[in-house]
């Protein structure tokens, strides 16, 4: 099984599975990518944009949550641990 290094710092970390595929993408787009984000390689962009889309939908599917989680705190309390 190999993997791959899944976060854009190189740490290694068990993701999953690698997988090949060919993708025909603006050059100009990934070369604006990669300057933006300061990744060094092609891989580390798209992997950097696929953790992005994912974050971003899963926040997105929390905000559904808002308002109907019933929370019981006291504000006050939790400042005062801080």
């Amino acid at each position: 099984m190999a993997y791959f290094l899944c976060t854009p710092e190189g740490r290694r970390a068990d993701c999953g599975v690698t997988m090949r595929t060919t993708l025909d993408l603006p050059e100009s787009l990934v070369a604006d990518a990669m300057k933006i984000s300061h990744q060094r390689t092609k891989t580390a962009v798209i992997i950097a944009a696929l953790q992005d889309l994912v974050r971003k939908n899963r926040l997105h599917e929390l905000r559904r949550f808002k308002g109907r989680v019933p929370i019981d705190l006291d504000l006050m309390a939790v400042r005062k641990r801080a």
